[in-house]
């Protein structure tokens, strides 16, 4: 009798320790298959970072490499108008120079002379006349000032030529042509 009694307890202990060990291992499988899908999906993950990573060096090393092309190229646009700007200013003070000292004279067409002779009062006493220079001759000082005038006229279109090159310059960099 008592082992009649005891039968349907063990039986049921058993049946309970059989249940216990399918959920244990139920969760032990299912962690497991979550830990493999998770290590898939991360795997996956990190490729497609490392992807974009390598595309990202790879595009910051192009744009760094076209800075610099652009930078160089600036720089030898800003050394050549320094270049012109010296040259210019030293053929500005040479030609004041010899203009001021009558080695370089800016003469007027003789038909000039005979249109504007009779303003200046007494026929054949033109301005240069009266400076004692040659018939046509302008004096020293009106020559070196409009020298003056053409190398500040040189000097600004020098300035809107370096302008538009660094403008062209900068439109090629951002790819308008």
């Amino acid at each position: 009798m008592i082992a009649d009694v005891i039968k349907p307890y063990a039986l049921l202990a058993g049946a309970l320790a059989w249940a216990g060990s399918l959920v244990a291992v139920g969760v032990w499988q299912r962690g497991d298959a979550r830990a493999i899908e998770r290590s898939a999906w991360e795997q996956r993950d990190n490729a497609a970072r490392r992807a974009a990573a390598e595309k990202i060096d790879e595009l910051h090393r192009q744009a760094r490499q076209r800075e610099a092309e652009h930078a160089a190229r600036i720089a030898a646009i800003a050394t050549d108008h320094q270049r012109e700007i010296t040259h210019a200013h030293a053929q500005r003070a040479r030609d004041l120079a010899a203009a001021r000292s009558g080695a370089l004279v800016l003469r007027l067409p003789a038909t000039g002379l005979r249109a504007n002779s009779d303003t200046l009062g007494a026929p054949g006493a033109a301005t240069c006349q009266r400076d004692d220079g040659a018939p046509g001759e302008l004096p020293g000082a009106l020559a070196a000032d409009l020298f003056e005038l053409a190398h500040d006229a040189d000097d600004t279109a020098r300035q809107l030529a370096a302008a538009q090159r660094v403008i062209a310059e900068d439109r090629r960099v951002c790819g308008v042509e």
